[in-house]
């Protein structure tokens, strides 16, 4: 039902800018010259507005083509849906705010207003520039990797076994939403592995969306799986699913499956393997006697595939022991959900991903109101939340107000 009201919503909005590209048009031939051009000047309108028109209706479409059309040009047509859904957000932000500024300015100082309005030509190539600058700034900011360094203090001390030195300190390396497959692959891996590899880390945690719903995407598999295995850490890569770890008809990157059965690809799990990637499903592991690591399947692959998931007391429970209630708790969960509950059930520290917070302006705002932590350090009673942005991308390949990001986060007692 959501996808018809989001395709509705991106229809009107569309007719609303193709609007804005007519009267533009209109506003660089001078439709509103000499008498003796006019007839000149609407035949040529009327051309430009069907090239327009018929250039517009293809890259609108590309979304849609992006699903139906299958083969060699299936690629194609995804990649070039990914820049466009990320121009349209752009633009449609960037007209928003024009007509906020003009509303005001009309209500302060209509003469300005007028003269403003009169120069559509001028307005026009001012909201492209600004539509050309922000979108290649997206571009370049969504390929600038950062590192963000936590120091996050428990209540339970570490004592790490196998650590020459520096025993009460877990170092570990976090990245999420590393998505895979049209817009991300070997070289932002090679990128995250070199920044990994600098910082001597004891733990390698992947927080969910490995892919990006289809093993098909990733252009080289091979060439990632190699770059996984360059990681160096003291205990190896751990890692749960998430959201988009299961094929799946998407359309703008939302689901389009329709009635159809969801289904694993068992190749994402060989993946895992190749890549010396443990994945933990509602499963833990005691790490060198010194601390546990739980990993959590994900609430919405889980629904997908009529699975049960463990919920936050029960995921506890299961997977430690009473004697060791000592020993610190970390749960890998791809969506930051159900905080309180991991909190009361006695988790010391949550690894997630799954917001990218929020990717582009104004959705970091909007991800304050939808998570009780969108991004960065939060406490919940004893126990630490910490949500990464993450290495990739969903759908467009831009970042505006947000970085792409590899989390260095140094546990230790208080």
């Amino acid at each position: 039902m959501i996808i018809y009201i989001i395709a509705a919503i991106y229809i009107l909005i569309n007719i609303f800018l193709l609007r804005k590209i007519f009267i533009w048009i209109d506003a660089v031939i001078g439709l509103k010259t000499k008498k003796k051009e006019e007839n000149i000047n609407k035949v040529s309108g009327k051309f430009y507005k069907i090239i327009a028109f018929a250039t517009y209706l293809f890259i609108f479409l590309s979304p849609l083509f992006a699903v139906v059309i299958k083969g060699e040009y299936n690629r194609f047509f995804k990649i070039i849906s990914n820049y466009w859904i990320g121009i349209f957000i752009i633009t449609l932000v960037i007209v928003l705010l024009k007509t906020v500024i003009l509303f005001i300015i009309k209500r302060f100082n209509p003469d300005i207003y007028n003269d403003i309005n009169e120069k559509p030509l001028l307005v026009g190539l001012v909201l492209t520039t600004v539509i050309i600058v922000v979108a290649v700034y997206g571009f370049y900011n969504a390929k600038d990797i950062k590192t963000v360094a936590y120091e996050v203090n428990i209540d339970k001390k570490i004592n790490l076994n196998n650590k020459a030195t520096d025993k009460s300190n877990l170092r570990v390396a976090l990245i999420a939403d590393t998505h895979f497959g049209y817009s991300i692959g070997y070289e932002e891996m090679k990128e995250t592995v070199d920044i990994i590899n600098k910082h001597n880390v004891d733990l390698v945690v992947v927080a969910g969306d490995i892919f990006d719903n289809a093993y098909e995407a990733m252009d080289n598999p091979q060439a990632i799986i190699d770059e996984f295995n360059r990681l160096k850490s003291t205990y190896g890569t751990y890692a749960c699913f998430g959201n988009h770890d299961i094929p799946e008809y998407l359309l703008s990157g939302f689901t389009v499956q329709g009635n159809g059965k969801y289904l694993r690809d068992d190749r994402f799990n060989d993946f895992f393997k190749k890549a010396n990637i443990n994945l933990l499903e509602d499963k833990s592991v005691l790490i060198d006697k010194s601390f546990y690591l739980i990993g959590r399947k994900d609430p919405s692959m889980s629904h997908k595939l009529k699975e049960t998931r463990l919920d936050a007391m029960s995921i506890v429970k299961d997977n430690v022991k009473d004697s060791d209630s000592y020993i610190p708790i970390i749960v890998i969960d791809h969506q930051p959900n159900d905080l309180e509950n991991l909190a009361k059930a006695g988790v010391d520290v949550t690894l997630s991903g799954h917001t990218h917070d929020g990717q582009i302006f104004p959705g970091n705002i909007l991800m304050k109101f939808l998570w009780k932590n969108p991004h960065g350090i939060k406490q919940f009673d004893r126990m630490q939340s910490i949500v990464t942005s993450g290495v990739g991308l969903w759908g467009p390949p831009i970042r505006i107000g947000t970085h792409s990001e590899v989390m260095i986060l140094d546990i230790k007692n208080k």
